[in-house]
């Protein structure tokens, strides 16, 4: 069980690697997160790889205790962006397109959205493994389709958004909002 534990975790971190996108910001990775490895003791840094726990409150592991630690943590740990202190910012306008512009500057390095890896050996099941994006990547997918909105929706006219759950579909609904329609 714990080299089948260890087996998995360190195919999802190959997996999760070639996925996920890293914030060149220099802020990335010099700063402390509000996470410890609980193995090792280790302040993680805002923007590394957290292991957590999916059954035991408040335990978690860095990348290298996770892969490496002898015996393995006995429950199911999950990849996540360890994170630190973010400045608030006040928002001049308090409607909700400003506060998704506040959300999309403030958490650019964070996971955002993520969809389910389907499997490569059957395409009817997905993986235990998510294919995420991060703050700053939806938020530049967001305010292009809004301009493109806005170049084939006249004023006053309505939308719908019919679609399954998906990044898509909050895309499309905020850049709605972004636009006022």
């Amino acid at each position: 069980m714990i080299i089948s534990s260890q087996r998995h975790l360190a195919t999802t971190v190959a997996r999760s690697s070639s996925t996920c996108m890293r914030n060149t910001n220099s802020n990335i990775f010099t700063k402390p997160s509000f996470w410890e490895c609980d193995n090792c003791k280790r302040i993680l840094k805002h923007g590394e790889f957290r292991f957590n726990c999916i059954v035991c409150p408040d335990y978690n592991q860095c990348e290298t205790c996770a892969l490496t630690s002898q015996p393995s943590h006995e429950h199911r740990m999950v990849r996540e962006i360890a994170y630190g202190y973010v400045e608030a910012v006040e928002c001049a306008r308090e409607d909700l397109a400003a506060r998704i512009h506040v959300a999309i500057n403030t958490y650019q390095d964070r996971f955002c959205m993520g969809t389910r890896d389907i499997n490569p050996n059957n395409s009817q099941h997905y993986t235990d493994s998510y294919s995420w994006q991060t703050f700053k990547t939806i938020g530049e997918r967001i305010i292009n389709f809004s301009h493109g909105l806005r170049r084939l929706i006249k004023p006053r006219d309505y939308i719908g958004i019919c679609a399954a759950n998906r990044p898509e579909w909050l895309i499309t609904d905020f850049a709605s909002i972004l636009q006022s329609f």
